[in-house]
């Protein structure tokens, strides 16, 4: 797809199938991955956050002008190289946006399946060992490539995402905060304990747009004041629910955390020294498991419920919406209102 050209994108070096599989070779980093490094830190401090970011938003600028959205922006999926440089990996969520950006994915991946070479070594006897039908492979449609799948990782997705629309550039910047969030504070922001936890807490979070009133979370989140005023206010832009009011790569790279320091060229320089910072590895393993991706279908529109006097709701809105009826199977709604989701249970 042309996604391997930025030094800050990991390089495919060879690709094979095997049995039922398919497999890439990457290149090797061997300073692991950075939610490795957050485990064992638990933060860094503010320069090496400043480091690690810069190189990730230089590798996300590269990838939305190539009109494609990551998609699963999380610390498991930043490796660090041998000198210190950072890297995404991992493009099982990357999907295209434009039709341009699609095309290209339907015509690399035929070209891609067809030229895989067999990683058996052994010398099979007849087309029946094949483990991979090879006139299934050749016969691959082109339809096939429009997956419509969706693949993320809930403690990084967006509201909008996780009430079911479809990840934009804008999932990007929010997952950037996330990551940004979690170096200074050595745990994600929206973590809870569980997944439903997780996602509601998600989309009834709401930060402060003034530069006071939202101390108290950063501190709850971190247990120390590790976060400059800096720092805060990247994390409230990126952190908004209004998906249009995120900023972009080019504008995030300008905000004023980065001291005029331009992270495009952070990869061409050598890599600065990662250090820890305030806040100590936590010993509640909750919040230093690794964090999994799941895929899923992307569902219908989610229905509007307007029950907020603020709120006005249309003839058709009341068409649209669901009707309760006793006995339901637990659900979660979305009220138009106050933003918060409203639990239905079984009477």
């Amino acid at each position: 797809m042309g996604l391997m050209g930025h030094p800050c994108v990991s390089r495919l070096i060879s690709s094979f199938r095997f049995r039922d599989g398919a497999y890439l070779v990457l290149e090797y980093a061997s300073g692991g991955d950075l939610h490795t490094l957050l485990t064992r830190n638990g933060s860094l401090n503010e320069d090496s956050t400043r480091f690690v970011v810069g190189e990730v938003i230089s590798a996300l600028h590269y990838i939305h002008d190539l009109d494609f959205v990551y998609g699963d922006l999380k610390p498991e999926n930043v490796l660090i190289t041998e000198v210190g440089h950072v890297k995404l990996t991992d493009f099982g969520a990357c999907r295209p946006l434009t039709e341009k950006a699609q095309s290209v994915v339907k015509r690399t991946s035929n070209n891609v399946l067809k030229s895989l070479r067999d990683g058996d070594w052994r010398t099979m006897k007849s087309n029946d060992d094949m483990s991979i039908d090879s006139k299934s492979v050749d016969e691959v449609d082109e339809d096939d490539n429009d997956d419509a799948r969706i693949e993320g990782t809930t403690a990084f997705l967006p509201p909008e995402v996780v009430l079911g629309g479809i990840p934009s550039k804008s999932a990007d910047s929010w997952a950037l905060g996330c990551v940004f969030f979690q170096c200074l504070a050595g745990r994600p922001p929206l973590l809870d304990t569980n997944e439903a936890s997780t996602r509601q807490r998600i989309v009834t979070f709401e930060l402060s747009s003034s530069e006071a009133g939202d101390d108290d979370f950063f501190l709850e989140r971190s247990g120390t004041s590790s976060f400059s005023q800096l720092s805060k206010h990247l994390i409230r832009r990126l952190l908004t629910k209004i998906p249009s009011e995120r900023p972009n790569m080019s504008n995030i790279a300008m905000d004023d955390f980065f001291q005029g320091k331009d992270v495009f060229s952070f990869h061409m320089k050598p890599s600065h020294r990662l250090d820890a910072g305030k806040v100590g590895p936590s010993p509640d393993a909750r919040w230093s498991r690794r964090q999994f991706s799941s895929i899923w279908a992307p569902q219908p529109q989610v229905y509007v419920i307007s029950n907020a006097k603020t709120v006005s709701t249309s003839y058709l809105d009341t068409l649209n919406a669901p009707i309760i009826e006793r006995g339901e199977r637990e659900a979660y709604f979305l009220s138009t209102g106050n933003r918060m989701l409203t639990k239905v249970s079984e009477r």
